[in-house]
């Protein structure tokens, strides 16, 4: 069987979607992403295999996706993706490829798996990472009865979601913010993404997208920490209007957002993943 790569653009990218979750089909043709297809060969046939994802950093490249159909596991497919990247990515930026594995971000097999397969092609594994806070929608619920109502109110009522935005609104917003990472902010969810803006003057701006069933804030800048609260507070309260049974609230890590849910959300803790590296060739 024979294995080929192509990098997959806006308009092929249609027909892998079946092999990706959402965001990895709206983040596909973006400056920072690239996506590869795996397809095979057999006597003429020529079929689709496996796909993965990975976004180029400043100092290292991540792998945000890898799914191969189950018909071709077992078969080097995945395997052939990650030497093709090894041997990519060298010659574009960073000296590390990782990838961080939560079982929430897994189509159908789970983290511990998926990170067998990676030691298996030279990754080094640590784990219990800390991850980020992944609610679910019941979860959720149950602690937003606890916050104040009054004031994340007030603060959804103070910003603007972007469905009631029109797109060169967000894109002024964005420049006078200096936001580099247009990508992710043009395929933001509109419902739960939000401007913060007063007198012609923009504030701040908090993004989030969908990833399948999980809903992840992509980020925040603001201009002070309290527009940076606001939204936060804006964000949390807007989404128990559009939370669906079965979904997932995911709130990456950092010293502000691990502020923010200590203040908002006390009794939701963090997750844990499984971190695998792999230093890059050089020479």
């Amino acid at each position: 069987m024979e294995i080929q790569i192509i990098e997959l653009n806006r308009k092929n990218i249609n027909s892998f979607l079946d092999m990706a979750f959402s965001e990895v089909v709206e983040r596909t043709g973006h400056r920072d992403t690239v996506t590869l297809a795996a397809m095979t060969s057999s006597e003429g046939i020529r079929m689709r295999a496996g796909i993965m994802q990975y976004r180029i950093l400043e100092k290292a490249v991540e792998i945000t996706w890898l799914y191969v159909l189950p018909e071709f596991r077992r078969s080097k497919v995945a395997s052939t993706l990650i030497r093709y990247l090894l041997k990519a990515a060298a010659s574009r930026t960073g000296n590390l490829i990782r990838v961080f594995l939560l079982d929430e971000n897994m189509a159908d097999v789970s983290a511990k798996e998926m990170a067998g397969f990676f030691r298996e092609n030279g990754f080094l594994e640590q784990e219990n990472v800390p991850g980020p806070f992944c609610i679910s929608a019941g979860e959720f619920l149950l602690a937003e009865q606890s916050a104040d109502e009054a004031k994340m109110e007030k603060a959804y009522s103070m910003v603007t979601p972007f469905e009631e935005c029109t797109p060169d609104l967000i894109m002024q917003a964005m420049d006078e913010l200096r936001i580099k990472n247009t990508s992710e902010i043009t395929t933001a969810d509109k419902k739960n993404s939000y401007i913060s803006e007063s007198n012609g003057k923009y504030h701040g701006v908090l993004w989030s997208y969908y990833h399948g069933r999980t809903l992840t804030i992509g980020g925040i800048c603001a201009k002070d920490m309290r527009t940076e609260k606001r939204l936060f507070t804006a964000f949390l309260y807007g989404i128990k209007r559009n939370v669906r049974y079965g979904d997932r609230i995911m709130i990456n890590s950092d010293e502000l957002m691990d502020e923010l849910m200590k203040i908002t959300l006390p009794e939701i803790g963090k997750t844990t993943g499984i971190l695998l590296t792999q230093k890059l060739p050089t020479g």
